[in-house]
């Protein structure tokens, strides 16, 4: 019953978090949103690939996560789409405090799933 479960889980796409620290006090503990496409396999020797997908300014992550044409396109070629939560403080200027946090999170994730932090989509 239980792998059946998991299962419709992948099959569904599912979506999940990972907290980085931030600078300064809105982003003190910023959420990196990430959904796992529906075509992953745990014992995949392969690493998923990795789209980054900003939202907008002040954009919070999880509602990235629910377009189902973006959706779509990812399970069909196994990517994964990870949106992070950032809110002012600079974020936008990737080479300050921000390039690190999502960088951070990147690192939680590819301990969570096989993915691959090396050539990412943006």
């Amino acid at each position: 019953m239980l792998l059946i479960f998991v299962a419709s889980l992948f099959a569904e796409g599912q979506i999940g978090y990972v907290e980085v620290q931030g600078k300064g006090k809105e982003n003190r503990n910023c959420k990196i949103w990430y959904r796992v496409p529906s075509s992953y396999k745990e014992n995949s020797k392969s690493k998923f690939r990795v789209l980054i997908f900003f939202g907008g300014r002040n954009f919070s992550g999880d509602k990235q996560l629910n377009k189902p044409s973006w959706n779509n396109f990812a399970d069909e070629l196994g990517i994964f789409i990870v949106s992070p939560s950032f809110v002012n403080e600079e974020y936008w200027q990737g080479k300050g405090w921000s390039g690190r946090a999502l960088i951070e999170g990147l690192q939680k994730i590819k301990r969570l799933y096989n993915i691959s932090d090396e050539n990412l989509f943006f």
